[in-house]
């Protein structure tokens, strides 16, 4: 983190009431699907079919506009199982928005978010890797719709004369955001690790090909060596990823003028 933002204060600080749809949806399909399966050294393809249906409740979709649908996604989830009638004794302290998008606007996105779901549940009963959708004959209706305010708590932050937004889902805690990051503090100490990392992999690479000199057993380690380096590698650089769109996110002028025009009305 930069110097200048350890020791940051908040900006502002808005207690706001979210508008959401909730659907219950129904999802039924039945698929072809194709798999790779290794056998020792070979591989061979199998092919599957499934034949299911599922009955989502409650699957939650922001209701307005000027939210990041990113944002509030990773809000979530929130405890449905603890929705109250409505009352204004709960907005006390807390600012309230409401919809200017219909249900109907988003019922696609339900569809879409139970459908990933549903396929999500499908692959974990397939024993097979790279597995592929050959064909399909999705069916689904919405079976429901409702109306709620979840609460979030929106802290604002400047640097660089940039407002940065982080969002707290108001029933569980849940953080969601980036804080700006030194990018030449980052390089730095990527390379000093960089560094330090090849020089532990040089050494345990000589000492490998000099077992597999003296012993077969050289091959392995070695070859377990470059899967834990690629594996690494890669988590390091999704994470980076990662760092940098929830930081992105945060900076979005949307959000700021969310929380600032609620705080107007």
């Amino acid at each position: 983190m930069p110097d200048s933002i350890k020791n940051f204060e908040i900006e502002r600080v808005r207690g706001i009431y979210v508008p959401f749809w909730l659907y219950d949806v129904y999802y039924h399909d039945r698929q072809y699907l194709k798999g790779i399966v290794k056998h020792g050294k070979h591989s061979h393809t199998y092919y599957y079919y499934r034949n299911a249906d599922c009955e989502f409740s409650m699957i939650s979709l922001d209701a307005s506009k000027q939210l990041n649908d990113d944002m509030s996604q990773r809000l979530e989830p929130y405890d449905t199982d603890g929705i109250r009638d409505f009352s204004l004794e709960y907005l006390s302290g807390f600012y309230a928005d409401c919809y200017d998008m219909k249900s109907s606007q988003l019922e696609y996105l339900a569809i879409s978010r139970a459908k990933e779901m549903f396929d999500s549940r499908v692959s974990c009963t397939i024993p097979a890797n790279s597995i592929s959708l050959i064909k399909n004959d999705p069916e689904h209706r919405i079976n429901g719709t409702h109306y709620a305010m979840f609460p979030a708590w929106f802290l604002t932050l400047r640097y660089e004369d940039v407002p940065y937004t982080l969002m707290v889902n108001g029933q569980t805690g849940k953080i969601v955001g980036g804080i700006p990051y030194d990018r030449s503090k980052a390089i730095v100490r990527f390379g000093i690790l960089a560094t330090i990392i090849t020089v532990i992999a040089t050494f345990f690479a000589f000492a490998a090909l000099q077992m597999l000199v003296e012993d077969k057993n050289g091959i392995k380690t070695l070859g377990l060596m470059v899967i834990i380096s690629a594996f690494s590698l890669q988590k390091g650089l999704s994470t980076m990823r990662q760092i940098k769109r929830s930081t992105i996110l945060t900076g979005l002028s949307d959000t700021d003028r969310f929380v600032k025009d609620r705080g107007e009305r």
